[in-house]
């Protein structure tokens, strides 16, 4: 039985959704939620395997959600807006449809689902099991990291949830353990989640300000890491 969580701010497009599912019978659906922080706290309760997850809402957008899941389900985007694509599947959806959504398109997501099901069936999501000082032991998912700054044999990340936490590991191991078409490394002392990227200011040739979703703290980058920016979206 695959469980669904319906994430909606418009009850139609939930009802739509349950209407296009009944061609499952192993489809069962938990609930239908009309914003992110409803549909984390019914994820809390009810972990779902699957969610189908509206874009933009009222107070957040769909992408947010998806560091709040205690564990990982699929997430299917359904939305009316193309812009979000890109960073949706750097997160790991399954895929992203556009409203109105036909039995047609939804079958091949299905398909998609129920074939990665059966040839991954003990298929568990990366987690970082992380030792902080206060010797406090804490799972993170690459997708909850914003950027990574070196601090010579330690590092500090910059999390979704406004936690910044100090490692003792160092820039090249973060390098080597995620994922690199998600993250990358702009100069010696800095690491950053592509995904995230939602705007970028160059002040001048030696001091350009990043700015993320999910946070309102801009990063100050130098003439080096901006020039290698650029080079990666160029060629993006």
């Amino acid at each position: 039985m695959i469980k669904v969580l319906l994430v909606d701010d418009e009850p139609a497009a939930n009802h739509r959704m349950k209407d296009l599912l009944q061609a499952y019978p192993q489809v069962h659906i938990l609930g239908a939620v009309g914003n992110v922080a409803d549909a984390a706290s019914f994820a809390q309760q009810q972990p779902p395997d699957l969610i189908f997850l509206d874009m933009e809402m009222p107070g957040s957008v769909g992408l947010h959600l998806i560091p709040l899941l205690n564990r990982q389900a699929t997430v299917v985007f359904v939305t009316g807006h193309e812009t979000y694509a890109v960073q949706a599947f750097a997160l790991g959806a399954l895929d992203y449809l556009l409203k109105p959504v036909s039995q047609e398109r939804l079958n091949q997501t299905m398909e998609r689902l129920l074939s990665l099901r059966a040839s991954l069936p003990c298929e568990k999501p990366r987690t970082f099991t992380l030792k902080t000082n206060h010797c406090l032991h804490q799972s993170i998912r690459p997708q909850e990291i914003i950027w990574i700054e070196s601090l010579q044999n330690y590092t500090r990340l910059h999390l979704l949830d406004g936690r910044k936490l100090i490692l003792k590991k160092t820039l090249s191991d973060w390098a080597d353990d995620l994922p690199s078409d998600q993250f990358i490394r702009l100069d010696r002392s800095l690491l950053i989640q592509t995904a995230l990227l939602k705007s970028t200011q160059w002040e001048s040739r030696d001091r350009t300000i990043l700015y993320f979703q999910g946070t309102n703290e801009g990063l100050t980058i130098g003439r080096a890491a901006a020039s290698r920016l650029r080079e990666l979206q160029r060629h993006s």
